[in-house]
């Protein structure tokens, strides 16, 4: 000990400050691994049991539903939905608000475009739409992320679908096509981008606003995919196609520039409007 500090000269603060703050910042991402990893057991518990209620949308988190009889009995133990602007519970914003934060996991992200002459005015207001395209994302284990005018945006990870989740966010495409196709004129509007690899799930801020969701470069990259596919189809990427053990065939293979990116990424295509599933 210094001579300075030993006669009692009050000892500079700043190391203490900074190990105190370092805890809180890491205190978050600690939370985000602990729920994602499934250690949460009464959160596992709750999402049994909701799944088990009608109806969608559900909390992206808890799996509370917002519609159906369900609603009576999650809004009965305070899971009401937060707000019209977002697919979360009271209880789980005021959670994700708390323990602001994420983690990294592995993760199928599926992007769908609405775009053409066929697509609905708002989409977003279409509540018979939002609900059966959610029904099917629940149906698969997704997380529906996101849906508005333009487009819906989900993900599926070992968290919420079980670990083969490439294997759930093909089959939640395929089940998305059957819903296009029952409408001829929707196949006009729908383009599907869909890729697999690490993401970062946790809080996701805008301003003021703070949700629930996945960023990170494999969500960029889907969105790219999504935008570059022709109305009717899907582009899966290679790595995604791959892992679900489809036959890769040069002619059904497209290169797509992806911006930041030294390579095009190589993906699969699909015509959602002729095959029977991807």
């Amino acid at each position: 000990m210094s001579a300075r500090w030993a006669s009692g000269e009050p000892k500079p603060q700043t190391d203490r400050a900074d190990q105190s703050r370092r805890p809180a910042a890491n205190e978050g991402s600690a939370y985000w691994r602990r729920l994602l990893g499934g250690e949460d057991r009464r959160l596992e518990r709750l999402r049994r049991l909701f799944a088990k209620l009608p109806d969608a949308p559900r909390c992206k988190i808890c799996n509370a539903p917002f519609a159906g009889w369900g609603n009576l009995v999650s809004g009965s133990i305070g899971r009401q939905r937060a707000s019209k602007e977002m697919t979360l519970c009271r209880n789980c914003h005021a959670r994700i608000v708390q323990h602001q934060g994420s983690t990294e996991v592995d993760a199928t992200v599926v992007i769908v475009d609405f775009r053409g002459g066929g697509a609905p005015g708002s989409v977003s207001e279409n509540a018979h739409f939002s609900r059966l395209v959610g029904r099917v994302i629940d149906r698969h284990g997704g997380v529906l992320e996101k849906i508005d005018a333009n487009h819906l945006r989900a993900f599926f990870a070992a968290w919420c679908g079980g670990e083969n989740h490439v294997e759930c966010a093909i089959g939640a495409c395929r089940d998305l096509f059957a819903v296009a196709n029952d409408d001829p004129s929707r196949t006009r509007w729908i383009g599907v981008g869909l890729h697999t690899g690490r993401v970062r799930v946790g809080t996701v801020t805008d301003g003021d606003h703070v949700d629930f969701g996945a960023v990170g470069p494999t969500v960029n990259v889907t969105t790219k995919l999504a935008a570059a596919a022709t109305t009717g189809e899907a582009l899966v990427s290679l790595a995604a196609w791959r892992h679900h053990g489809g036959p890769v065939a040069r002619s059904r293979r497209r290169s797509i520039p992806i911006p930041g990116e030294l390579r095009p990424i190589d993906a699969i295509v699909v015509r959602g409007d002729i095959e029977a599933k991807l």
